[in-house]
């Protein structure tokens, strides 16, 4: 219960949601302090246990989330210093999931484990057909990234961009390339999670596919 957790723990929180709020420049669900608190204290009692944490999703926070992963090193270099112990690269992906969660409106998305596996899913799938290449550095990728991630929240969201746009049937001629992996997008996600994927959305995940496959 979350009353038996020192009231310590709360302030670390507090603290740490401050300075992630400041780095990040946004404002944080008030969610975070009820479950980071209570994830610190679930960290002092693996500390005291020597068990190190595990997270599954470790290589795709990093690669998708590189802002809240950043943030989390200096979260996980306080707790250590708090705690005088050596926490890993997964307690890391775990404070930023928390970020996650508490950057997503927790009453209508899914929890970020969620987003992220599906966000995996989905670039796969452009990597594959669009034969593109991890890489932080490349503003075309960055954008796509975050074009995938919010795109991932609208559908779960049921909030996905929905207007008669006259972009479609443009970008259907002219990038067909890029418009035939889309479709190939919207066909698993229709199918994985039994909804309709709008033409609008369509649209301008074309768009960011075309920037990659010109590096425009």
């Amino acid at each position: 219960m979350i009353e038996m957790i020192p009231q310590q723990y709360f302030d670390i929180a507090v603290e740490i949601i401050e300075y992630v709020q400041q780095v990040l420049n946004r404002k944080l669900s008030n969610s975070i302090y009820i479950t980071l608190t209570d994830h610190i204290n679930f960290v002092k009692e693996r500390v005291e246990k020597g068990i190190l944490p595990e997270n599954s999703l470790k290589w795709e926070v990093r690669q998708y989330y590189p802002k809240e992963y950043q943030v989390s090193k200096k979260v996980v270099e306080l707790l250590e210093d708090e705690f005088e112990c050596e926490l890993n690269d997964d307690e890391v992906a775990s404070i930023a999931m928390h970020i996650i969660n508490a950057e997503m409106d927790s009453t209508t998305v899914k929890r970020s484990s969620d987003v992220i596996r599906l966000m995996d899913e989905v670039m796969q799938i452009l990597r594959y057909q669009a034969k593109i290449i991890d890489n932080l550095d490349d503003l075309n990728y960055q954008r796509l990234i975050t074009h995938v991630r919010f795109f991932i929240q609208r559908i779960l969201a049921n909030k996905q961009l929905n207007e008669d746009n006259p972009l479609f049937k443009m970008v259907k001629q002219t990038y067909q390339e890029s418009f035939e992996i889309a479709e190939k997008v919207r066909s698993y996600l229709e199918k994985k999670l039994k909804c309709s994927v709008s033409d609008d959305e369509i649209t301008y995940l074309v768009i960011h596919i075309e920037r990659i496959l010109n590096r425009k």
